[in-house]
């Protein structure tokens, strides 16, 4: 079910200061692209989205990838709901829950502790933030080697949905295989040609 950020919500969320003067700061840069946006503006003017939700939901998102890129996990956990949902397509199973996550961040970033995203771009759609990216690092070590831990980079996206200012589920999307490959350059030998 997906759940949209009501009135209320707004109400209480512009109440933080912070955010107040994030609204203040952001408007007139979202202006611009929002005018630019006809599916945006019939939002904003069926009253379904205004301009300070897209940059709540632009903030939350950026708090992420900020709180991801210094390796803050108490502050991206902090940014889910208690029962958030985390899958990208190299996870075997979702994550459920801040426990779990908790425990999926840990893992990355001790096992890849120069993992890092840079956004290439945000999209919003009432309560839904894709954010495309690039990410890169080192390999975790293979059979416990550092020396054979290898740099990659890889392109993705991840679709946040955010409700009442939390991370209600992320899923994110990569060519896994291309990340493989780069770590393990014989699988490109190995493995039939993709087309």
């Amino acid at each position: 079910m997906l759940y949209c950020i009501g009135k209320r919500e707004r109400e209480n969320a512009k109440k933080s200061e912070q955010d107040k003067q994030l609204v203040e700061d952001r408007l007139d840069i979202y202006d611009s692209l929002i005018d630019e946006d006809s599916e945006v503006q019939e939002r904003v003017a069926r009253g379904k989205m205004d301009k300070s939700d897209i940059i709540l939901l632009n903030a939350s998102v950026n708090r992420w990838v900020e709180a991801f890129n210094s390796h803050n996990v108490s502050s991206i956990v902090a940014l889910y709901a208690e029962g958030a949902e985390l899958f990208d397509s190299g996870m075997k199973r979702p994550r459920y829950g801040r426990d779990e996550i908790e425990r999926w961040f840990s893992k990355r970033f001790r096992d890849m502790p120069s993992i890092m995203y840079t956004p290439t771009g945000q999209i919003v759609a009432e309560e839904h933030v894709a954010v495309l990216w690039t990410v890169h690092g080192r390999s975790p070590r293979i059979l416990g080697q550092g020396w054979l831990s290898r740099p990659f980079q890889v392109d993705g996206v991840s679709i946040f949905t955010i409700h009442d200012g939390f991370i209600q589920k992320q899923r994110g999307y990569y060519e896994h295989l291309a990340a493989l490959e780069q770590i393990l350059p014989p699988l490109k030998w190995l493995l039939p040609p993709r087309l």
